[in-house]
């Protein structure tokens, strides 16, 4: 049979961000209004459509990407993972972007990111807080030496299309999977050779 599934693009409310536009609060720890609202949706979607508790995810791009760590933090018992791209967590939110139970995570980064540069953040600090707090192991597989990593179907990386650092689940934790891509910058969506970013 055809598997289904259900999107929503949800808009968040005019914050002073990059000036004044439309996003979400992922920048302190108690505030919980914007995954209350994540959680309000769902709610609202199970009364049209059977959705499974164990297959709802949540993915957000640049400051949705932000909130997405935020989220993990606040409701990794709600959702079944969480994905960031182009988003890292800011000033001192990466101290306690991971609850207290372990949830699957990939992080998606433009190595051209002129938005976010990881040369603006301390990404191993990020990543290895990340990791601890998800209890994942700490010394990952890479697709940067050059081979082609592969883990159970996902996208695979040549050392010309970029890294893939894979943190594999110690025993009671969660896989932590960070993507750095060649020649992306500040986008969802990103194509190079024949592999498409929305695949990734």
């Amino acid at each position: 049979t055809d598997k289904k599934f259900v999107v929503v693009y949800p808009r968040g409310l005019m914050r002073q961000l990059r000036g004044q536009e439309r996003g979400w609060e992922s920048y302190t720890e108690n505030n919980t209004e914007d995954v209350d609202f994540f959680k309000e949706i769902v709610k609202e979607l199970k009364k049209t459509y059977t959705v499974d508790d164990e297959r709802i995810y949540l993915a957000g791009f640049s400051n949705g990407g932000m909130m997405a760590y935020k989220a993990a933090h606040q409701a990794g018992d709600f959702f079944a993972a969480f994905a960031s791209v182009g988003g890292y967590p800011v000033n001192e939110s990466h101290l306690f972007h991971a609850g207290s139970q372990p949830t699957p995570f990939i992080h998606i980064q433009g190595a051209d990111d002129t938005v976010f540069p990881s040369s603006d953040y301390d990404v191993n600090i990020i990543i290895h807080n990340m990791v601890y707090r998800n209890g994942a192991q700490f010394n990952p597989w890479s697709s940067g030496d050059g081979r082609v990593a592969q883990d159970g179907g996902m996208i695979t990386l040549t050392e010309a299309q970029g890294t893939k650092d894979c943190h594999s689940a110690e025993a009671g934790g969660a896989a932590y999977y960070f993507y750095k891509i060649n020649g992306m910058g500040h986008t969802w969506n990103y194509s190079w050779d024949g592999v498409d970013g929305d695949d990734v």
